[in-house]
């Protein structure tokens, strides 16, 4: 058995760097020629570049001025406030709708435990495990040598914590669960409105059934980051794609603060910059304020690294050295950067040579599974996935993925915004959509109980 895991794990590491290899080059072709013929498909795209045919868009998005006025008012009324009410109303009750199965997975479980008064009277047993004591820790206590192993959470989650403690009394286990859940609504709205505007209202509303019901949705409404990272980093995409660069970069900024992949959001902002830029025809008349101004924008887009920035200066000030994250991960976490190839070899094998049945089920299968269906749908999709999305989705994947001892992989799969815009495409058809969906929700149940009752979901 040893032998088939060794020999399974290194063909399943071979194909996922070939995948993300044939992947990482359609992506780029595409990302690159997108300011120039924007939503140009990728068949089209090669046979231009190939008959030396000059990039330009399809009719669709003709930038001419009737149907840039056409857009205006549609836009318009996509952001009149009735319109917005009505979704936002939609997105809070699609949300308290999987938030009432969760507790009700929780509660079942507990009561076919024997443990039904405890689910009720002592909350922080069943849902704040493992990083969410973490984030209430700092929240309470900042960052002190004696929790200096939760140096490798990020600040801002907690630092929000603390603040929206002050209308809880001072409760930030309750301040921190109010906060994830608001944030999962956030998150909804603003997922809602970035497919909305590439793919139409029923994959917005697909994508946003996608993100409620996933597997690991209870980790949106617990005291963890991962709800407040997706909203910051939807919000920054949405504020970029409407030409609110300062906003996004702001945003941006936060979201760098809160996870470190969140200074991925140069990526799909980086993008709509350049779009922005050559719209504007700017290059025929005046070539070096074109330059300037494509440099300077360029530029404010990599403010939003300043986030990290930031903390690392959290590192500087709490231990003495802006890079203590890193020898944490290693002194306290036994991680170091690997990569994405080497992950998914040792959670192959783990799984098949694991003796526990609760390591197996709640880490290693699960994590296996993802990160090969992830990179799977990644390869099938790269040509027509939005060309931001799609390398956002490669770049998350290869940086979140790497850790040589990672236990969280499906976690973090989970809080890639670019999932959901890509799943959403590809189960355009009915029978596929359903089927996806009712398994998502299996999966949730499933997990929720494992979470809050089990324990061993992590």
């Amino acid at each position: 058995m040893n032998g088939f895991a060794s020999a399974f794990a290194m063909i399943a590491s071979w194909l996922t760097i070939g995948a993300m290899g044939v992947s990482l080059l359609v992506l780029l072709i595409r990302y690159i020629a997108e300011p120039f013929a924007p939503g140009l498909a990728f068949g089209p795209l090669i046979r231009r570049l190939i008959d030396g045919r000059p990039l330009l868009p399809d009719p669709i998005e003709d930038s001419s001025t009737a149907n840039r006025n056409l857009r205006r008012r549609l836009r318009k009324k996509e952001w009149a406030l009735h319109n917005q009410l009505q979704l936002i109303a939609w997105v809070v009750c699609t949300a308290l709708m999987s938030r009432l199965i969760i507790f009700t997975a929780a509660l079942v479980g507990c009561g076919l435990n024997g443990n039904l008064l405890a689910f009720f009277t002592d909350f922080k047993n069943h849902w704040i495990r493992w990083d969410a004591i973490g984030y209430l820790s700092i929240a309470d206590y900042g960052y002190t040598m004696d929790n200096q192993a939760y140096m490798v959470l990020m600040p801002f989650y907690p630092l929000l914590t603390k603040l929206f403690s002050f209308f809880f009394l001072g409760n930030t286990a309750l301040a921190a669960t109010v906060l994830s859940n608001l944030a999962l609504i956030g998150s909804g709205w603003a997922l809602h409105m970035l497919v909305q505007e590439k793919q139409g209202q029923l994959a917005a509303r697909r994508a946003v059934y996608l993100l409620m019901f996933c597997p690991l949705s209870v980790f949106f409404s617990v005291p963890y980051a991962e709800s407040l990272f997706l909203f910051l980093t939807l919000l920054s995409i949405l504020l970029a794609r409407r030409q609110k660069f300062i906003a996004a970069v702001f945003v941006g900024m936060m979201a760098a603060f809160t996870r470190l992949a969140g200074i991925l959001t140069i990526i799909p902002v980086m993008l709509e910059v350049w779009k922005y830029e050559h719209s504007i025809h700017l290059w025929p008349r005046h070539k070096s304020r074109c330059i300037t101004r494509l440099v300077l924008y360029s530029l404010m887009v990599l403010l939003i690294s300043l986030g990290f920035f930031g903390y690392m200066l959290v590192n500087y000030m709490a231990m003495g050295d802006p890079l203590a994250f890193i020898r944490v991960q290693a002194e306290s976490w036994n991680q170091t950067f690997g990569s994405l190839g080497n992950t998914i070899r040792y959670s192959i094998e783990s799984m098949f040579r694991n003796d526990s049945a609760v390591w197996m089920t709640g880490v290693w299968l699960p994590q296996s599974a993802l990160i090969l269906l992830a990179v799977a749908l990644l390869l099938v999709i790269s040509i027509y996935v939005y060309p931001a999305d799609g390398l956002y989705a490669w770049c998350y994947l290869t940086m979140t993925l790497a850790p040589t001892w990672l236990l969280t992989g499906p976690r973090m799969i989970l809080c890639m915004y670019a999932l959901y815009p890509m799943l959403s495409r590809a189960s355009r058809k009915t029978w596929v959509y359903g089927s996806l969906l009712a398994l998502s929700l299996l999966l949730m149940i499933v997990c929720s109980y494992m979470y809050a009752v089990v324990g061993n979901i992590l």
